[in-house]
């Protein structure tokens, strides 16, 4: 992933709990930007749903290039938005002064490789669960054997995706040097380091994975919590995850989050 050493000593150490309060903390810091950003992401993905449903593109009746349309179209616009957000999650994390328009302005070359991204998850995602189906169908003990294989396959394919966007975003704003002989950032270096850091800290992605989906869906519950809440917190807590990862390798010096005092409690005389 690039220059650094292997430090897991004190504050450098990985430790979920810590990932998920510096995450907390700095997402309630810029609540306001982050309940923004969660709120345009959602309510532009239902508009432009709503409004293909108003011109026919969806419904019982649509026909077959409606839909395709549709789909692309919401694909292209929460890949727009995923990068925004994971751009507002590195400012945030970082503790940087966010520039909306900055955040909001994605180069061609960014949006490209976002776009790359979308498609590699999905048709992985795709071989995986299709492979799984078939291999069901097959209603025998090998079936089920290799059913079970792709099965943990496609479990570890989304464990280290939840690195990708947020490796993506870092090596786009040069936070990630490119690899040697690259002039810029990658996406098979995207892929490629996303697993070394799953492989690094299996136990770790593992929890957070937890974490996320259990926070995901307590919040998609109450439905003001998936529009204010889901999109950049998700966001954030991956972003911090893989700055807990650059702190562990020496690529980034370890948050200054104060000394830590101790309560002192005294009863006063009368």
């Amino acid at each position: 992933m690039g220059p650094g050493t292997d430090t897991l000593d004190g504050p450098a150490r990985l430790r979920l709990g810590r990932t998920l309060r510096r995450a907390i903390v700095a997402w309630w810091d810029r609540l306001g930007l982050a309940c923004l950003a969660s709120a345009v992401s959602v309510a532009s993905v239902m508009g432009v749903l709503g409004l293909c449903q108003r011109l026919g593109l969806l419904g019982r009746f649509a026909q077959p290039w409606g839909t395709i349309l549709t789909a692309l179209s919401v694909g292209l616009l929460m890949t727009y938005m995923a990068t925004a957000v994971h751009r507002l999650a590195r400012a945030v994390v970082h503790r940087n002064e966010v520039v909306l328009d900055e955040v909001a302005r994605v180069p061609a070359r960014d949006f490209v490789q976002a776009l790359g991204l979308v498609v590699t998850q999905v048709a992985v995602s795709a071989i995986c669960l299709g492979n799984m189906w078939f291999y069901v169908a097959w209603r025998s003990t090998v079936g089920a054997f290799l059913a079970v294989v792709f099965g943990y396959l496609f479990a570890l394919w989304l464990l280290n995706s939840l690195y990708h966007w947020p490796l993506l975003t870092a090596a786009q704003e040069g936070l990630i040097p490119p690899a040697e002989g690259s002039s810029g950032p990658s996406l098979r270096h995207v892929l490629r380091n996303g697993f070394v850091l799953f492989l690094g800290a299996p136990a770790y992605t593992a929890g957070l994975a937890l974490v996320m989906l259990l926070t995901m869906l307590v919040l998609s519950a109450t439905g003001i919590g998936l529009v204010l809440a889901v999109p950049a917190l998700w966001a954030i807590l991956g972003t911090q995850a893989l700055h807990d990862h650059m702190v562990r390798l020496g690529m980034l010096p370890p948050p200054d989050e104060g000394p830590v005092t101790q309560d002192d409690w005294r009863v006063p005389n009368d």
